[in-house]
């Protein structure tokens, strides 16, 4: 009798433990998930910062940089207990890459060290002593102590649109820079003739007297006291998405971004796939709205380029047309007592969850706007 009772409370303990056995493996897991997730993100991110706008990319130092970046972040988090560990060397667990269509249509992962988009994270963590019973089992069953799982994720830069949404607004000025011209966008910075004069340390605002090799345009508005002549020699406007001209609401704007209220108009998000798009602006940037930039000087925010102006319904209203998106830092700003504003500006990367993308569309491919997302 006795022994059949021992074998039975054996039976008993070994079944009580398998159980709870499985169920540190499922949150373990679930853990294990949520640190690769956060470390694939966060190489992704680094992927798509400043440096890669640079007229010679140094990509061997962003791939290593981005690798840093997700071990970093890996090492913040427990799993059963204890900290991650991801190795990351070149041929350690972080893999950068990108996603290419395969015969059958389906997205598969080839590493490249050339402008990588995409990060796969392959990690894993052994069960340790936080978990005894689970090396009980471990020892009763010959089961294996490691949990492991890969995470990818990439930068996604065919931007069609904006769409804010509960709690994040889009990163957005309400400013548009002059596209074309001897002094404008596409060839001070497009065709890089503007000059290269500061940088911004990557997670800081600080503008430093260094050059970047990423050149900058310099952008001025009209004077408060400009008429429609002089307001047509002005390379910046501010514009009306839908909430007026003033210079209170357009400062909120500066300050807080785009919400989905804001673009009630626009049925709660902007396209910007290419089709042109007609906003009604100003040359005369308010004082309110030279106030926030200033206080914005070295972040990076998303504006828009205007092709062309035409005259509005009043003498200080104007026509632009716009139909591409854009980031920017405010590396100075100076205003004269006549009013007029003078803005420098480089180029930034913006990584917004706002962002609506469609990679099926290569024309959209935007070097400074993109979202970060998990592809698996």
């Amino acid at each position: 009798m006795v022994p059949a009772i021992a074998i039975a409370l054996l039976v008993v303990g070994g079944a009580i433990a398998l159980v709870f056995d499985r169920l540190w493996q499922d949150s373990a897991f679930l853990e294990l998930r949520a640190a690769g997730e956060a470390a694939a993100l966060a190489a992704a991110n680094r992927l798509a910062d400043d440096s890669t706008l640079r007229k010679v990319p140094d990509w061997e130092t962003i791939c290593q940089t981005a690798r840093t970046a997700a071990s970093d972040i890996a090492a913040r988090n427990l799993v059963g207990g204890q900290p991650v560990k991801l190795w990351a060397d070149e041929e350690g667990d972080i893999e950068l890459g990108r996603e290419i269509e395969d015969a059958t249509g389906g997205k598969v992962f080839v590493r490249t060290s050339e402008r990588p988009d995409c990060v796969a994270v392959h990690i894993e963590q052994g069960r340790g002593p936080s978990n005894p019973v689970g090396l009980l089992v471990r020892d009763l069953t010959g089961a294996g102590r490691l949990l492991r799982t890969t995470v990818r994720a990439k930068v996604d830069h065919h931007v069609a649109g904006l769409r804010p949404y509960e709690g994040v607004n889009a990163p957005m000025l309400p400013i548009a820079i002059a596209a074309v011209g001897p002094t404008g966008w596409d060839a001070a910075v497009t065709a890089g003739a503007g000059l290269d004069t500061s940088s911004v340390p990557y997670g800081t605002a600080t503008v430093t007297p260094i050059p970047d090799g990423v050149s900058e345009v310099t952008v001025w508005s009209a004077p408060i006291e400009a008429d429609p002549e002089q307001q047509m020699l002005a390379t910046v406007h501010v514009f009306d998405i839908g909430n007026g001209l003033s210079g209170r609401k357009l400062a909120d704007q500066c300050r807080d971004g785009w919400s989905a209220d804001d673009l009630r108009k626009h049925g709660g998000e902007l396209w910007l796939d290419g089709k042109p798009l007609t906003l009604k602006s100003t040359p005369k940037i308010p004082n309110e709205v030279t106030t926030e930039l200033r206080s914005l000087i070295g972040q990076a925010r998303m504006c828009l380029l205007y092709d062309a102006v035409t005259p509005g319904s009043s003498p200080d209203q104007w026509n632009l047309i716009c139909s591409r998106l854009v980031a920017v830092r405010i590396l100075a700003i100076q205003q004269s007592p006549d009013g007029m504003v003078v803005l420098q500006l480089q180029p930034a990367v913006v990584v917004t969850r706002t962002a609506i993308v469609d990679d099926e569309m290569p024309v959209l491919w935007n070097p400074y706007v993109c979202k970060a997302l998990l592809t698996n």
